[in-house]
C-alpha cells in the first residue's frame, strides 16, 4: 500500500481527527491544516474534524479560525500533524502529550524526526497546502470551494506569489484549486494589506540592514524596535524577505529579539546552490534548503550564523574557492600597500628588459609570495618580480601574479594600474582576479561560474560584456602607443566611434563590464602575467580573449611572452581588425 492509500485508509477507520501544525503559524501551515479539515468535512460528513490551534492573524475575515479543542477530544482522535518536522516546534504540545488513535505526518521540510506513525514527506514540494491537495485530488475529482480557497493560500503565501518555487506540480494544483472556487482574489486583497507600523517596520530593515564581502545582508532588530513597531521577535525575524530583492545579496538573514533576549533568526538564500538548511541545523533548527530558521540564546550568537553564511556563499563559488578567498584578500591588502607608496613616495629602478620596477612592486610581490607558497606549498608560482626557476612546469596547478600591472602607469600617476592574480590548472585559468587599486575596486571571475565586480563599499555583482555591434569604443594602450595600429583604427571609422587611452588591465575590465567592447595589443610586450586572470574575466564576462591568430592562449608555457598580442572583444563579429594586419605592424 502507497502512503497516500495509507493515510486515507486510517483517515476512514477513525472517527475523529485533530489536525496540528507549528508554533507561530505562517499561511501554508494555517491554509494546509483548515484546508484539510474542509476538504475532510465535505468527503467524510460523519466524521469529527477538528484544528488545534493553528489560527493566522492574516487569514481573511470570512474565512476559519481556530477554536479550543479540549483533551479528551485529543486522546479520542486521529493525530494529523502538517507543515512541521520535528517535535519541539509543535503548535499544542498535546499533539504528543496526549497520545490518540495513531498519527500522521504530512510534511515538506528535510526530514529531521520520526513522530513514530505515518511518514509523508516531499521535501520537493513547495507548500504542505499543495502536497495534501494533490493526494485529495488523486481520490476525489473536485474539491469544496472553502478547502480549495484554503489550500490556494496556503501554496500562494509558501512560494511567494510563485516568486520562490514555480513548477509544474505547483501550478498545475494551483490551477485546479481555482477552478474549484478558490477565491483568488480575496485572498490576496486580504495577506497583502499592511499595516502603517509594517511599512516603517520594512523602512528600518532598508536603512539598517548590513552586508558582508560576499554577499549576506542581515539585520539584527532588538526587542524595543520590534516592540515600537509592533511586532515580537519572531514577527520581525519573518519580515526576511524584505532585504531579498537585494540584486546583489545571495543570502539574507534577519534576527528578532524578543523580550528575554532569545533571538529568532529567519534565513533565505537564493538558486540551488546556497544551502541555509544546512546552517539552520547547525544551530538547532531546520526548514528547507533556501528557506529555514533556527532560534539563538542572544544576539550575541548573531556573528556566528552570519560567518557561517558567509561560508557557505563562498563555498558556492566552486572547488577552488579556497584559492579565491586568498587572492581576493590579497587583492585588498596590496591595494593598501600599493596605495601607500603612490600617496608617501616610493623608488623607480629600470630591470634587465628596460622596464621599471618600484619598491611598491616589491611590496606587493613579497606579500602575495610569502601567503601563497605558506598557504598553497604544493603549487606553482609564477610572478613577474621573482626569478623563474621552472618548477612550476611539473605542476597542474599554478597561480600566475602581476604584483602591479602598468607600473608605467603608476609612475607617472594616471591612476590605471591594477593587481592581476590567477590560478591555472593544467594551463587554463580557473580564477582571475583583477584589483584596481586606486579606486578599491576589484573584479574577479571562476571558471564557469562568472564575471564579477566588488565595488568599494557594495556588495558583490555579476557583470557583463555590452552587446553593441556599432558604434564601438576601442581601448589601446597608454604608454605603448603604435601608430600604425591607430592608422587601422582610422580606417574603420565607420564602426569605431572613439579610441581611448587605457592603462594596464583596466582594458580588460572595461571590456568585461560593458563599459567599451575591443582592445587589441600587438608584438611580444606582454608576457602570462599580463593577460591570464583578464583573459578567465572577459571570457566569463561573455567575450573573447585570445592572441591576434585568434587562437586560446595558454599558461604555465617554458616561454612566458605572448608573442602574437592579444585581442579582446565583446562579441567575436566586432573582430574588425584581421590576423594578417596585426601580424604585419606588430
Amino acid at each position: 500500500m502507497d502512503k497516500t492509500a495509507e493515510l486515507f485508509k486510517m483517515i476512514e477507520e477513525n472517527q475523529s481527527i485533530v489536525i496540528f501544525g507549528h508554533i507561530y503559524p505562517d499561511g501554508d501551515c494555517y491554509g494546509a491544516s483548515e484546508g484539510l479539515k474542509y476538504a475532510l468535512a465535505e468527503f467524510y460528513p460523519d466524521k469529527e474534524i477538528y484544528v488545534s490551534q493553528t489560527d493566522w492573524h492574516s487569514a481573511p475575515d470570512s474565512f476559519p479560525h481556530a477554536f479550543f479543542v479540549n483533551d479528551e477530544i485529543i486522546k479520542r482522535s486521529l493525530h494529523i500533524i502538517v507543515d512541521l518536522p520535528d517535535r519541539r516546534r509543535v503548535g499544542d504540545k498535546r499533539a504528543f502529550d496526549l497520545p490518540g488513535t495513531g498519527m500522521i505526518k504530512v510534511d515538506h521540510h528535510y526530514f529531521a524526526e520520526d513522530f513514530g506513525g505515518l511518514e509523508i514527506i516531499d521535501e520537493n514540494r513547495a507548500s504542505v497546502s499543495d502536497f495534501l491537495a494533490s493526494m485529495l485530488y488523486s481520490r476525489f475529482k473536485h474539491l469544496p470551494k472553502m478547502a480549495a480557497s484554503l489550500f490556494y493560500l496556503g501554496l500562494t503565501t509558501d512560494s511567494g506569489r510563485f516568486q520562490y518555487y514555480y513548477d509544474s506540480n505547483l501550478l498545475s494544483i494551483a490551477a485546479r484549486l481555482s477552478e474549484d472556487g478558490a477565491d483568488v482574489q480575496t485572498i490576496y486583497d486580504s495577506i497583502y494589506v499592511v499595516s502603517e507600523d509594517s511599512v516603517q517596520f520594512k523602512g528600518y530593515l532598508y536603512s539598517n540592514y548590513q552586508k558582508t564581502f560576499f554577499g549576506v545582508s542581515y539585520c539584527k532588530v532588538p526587542y524595543e524596535v520590534s516592540k515600537k513597531y509592533g511586532y515580537d521577535g519572531h514577527g520581525a525575524a519573518l519580515c526576511v524577505n524584505t532585504i531579498g530583492n537585494i540584486e546583489e545579496s545571495h543570502v539574507y538573514v534577519v534576527f528578532g529579539e524578543d523580550q528575554s533576549g532569545k533571538v529568532y533568526c529567519e534565513l533565505r538564500s537564493k538558486g540551488p546552490e546556497i544551502d541555509v538548511h544546512k546552517v539552520a541545523v547547525e544551530f538547532g533548527g531546520g526548514g528547507h534548503f533556501n528557506a529555514s530558521g533556527c532560534t539563538l540564546a542572544s544576539m550575541a550568537e548573531a556573528d556566528k550564523v552570519i560567518q557561517r553564511l558567509e561560508e557557505s556563499v563562498i563555498e558556492s563559488y566552486g572547488e577552488y574557492h579556497r584559492e579565491l578567498k586568498t587572492l581576493l584578500s590579497l587583492a585588498a591588502s596590496c591595494s593598501s600597500i600599493i596605495m601607500g607608496y603612490y600617496h608617501l613616495g616610493f623608488q623607480v629602478e629600470i630591470k634587465d628588459d628596460n622596464s621599471p620596477v618600484t619598491t611598491a612592486d616589491k611590496a606587493s610581490d613579497q606579500l602575495i609570495r610569502d601567503t601563497l607558497l605558506k598557504e598553497f606549498p604544493s603549487y606553482g608560482l609564477l610572478t613577474e618580480e621573482d626569478k623563474d626557476d621552472k618548477t612550476r612546469l611539473t605542476k597542474d596547478l599554478v597561480f600566475i601574479i602581476d604584483p602591479l600591472d602598468g607600473t608605467s602607469d603608476f609612475v607617472e600617476k594616471d591612476d590605471e594600474f591594477a593587481i592581476n592574480l590567477a590560478l591555472t590548472y593544467k594551463g587554463e585559468p580557473v580564477i582571475g582576479v583583477v584589483a584596481i587599486p586606486f579606486t578599491g575596486d576589484i573584479y574577479f571571475a571562476v571558471k564557469g561560474r562568472g564575471a564579477f565586480l566588488k565595488k568599494k563599499d557594495k556588495m558583490i555583482q555579476k557583470i557583463h560584456v555590452s552587446y553593441k555591434t556599432k558604434d564601438l569604443r576601442v581601448l589601446r594602450s597608454v604608454f605603448h602607443y603604435n601608430e600604425k595600429l591607430e592608422d587601422l583604427y582610422k580606417a574603420k571609422s565607420d564602426v569605431i566611434a572613439s579610441v581611448i587611452p587605457c592603462g594596464s588591465a583596466l582594458k580588460a575590465c572595461k571590456i568585461a563590464s560593458g563599459q567599451a567592447e575591443v582592445s587589441y595589443a600587438v608584438g611580444n610586450g606582454t608576457k602570462e602575467w599580463d593577460t591570464c586572470a583578464p583573459q578567465l574575466l572577459v571570457e566569463e564576462a561573455g567575450g573573447v580573449y585570445t592572441d591576434n591568430l585568434n587562437e586560446v592562449m595558454k599558461y604555465n608555457r617554458d616561454d612566458v611572452y605572448n608573442h602574437h598580442g592579444f585581442t579582446i572583444l565583446n562579441r567575436e563579429e566586432n573582430n574588425i581588425l584581421s590576423s594578417e594586419d596585426l601580424e604585419r605592424i606588430k
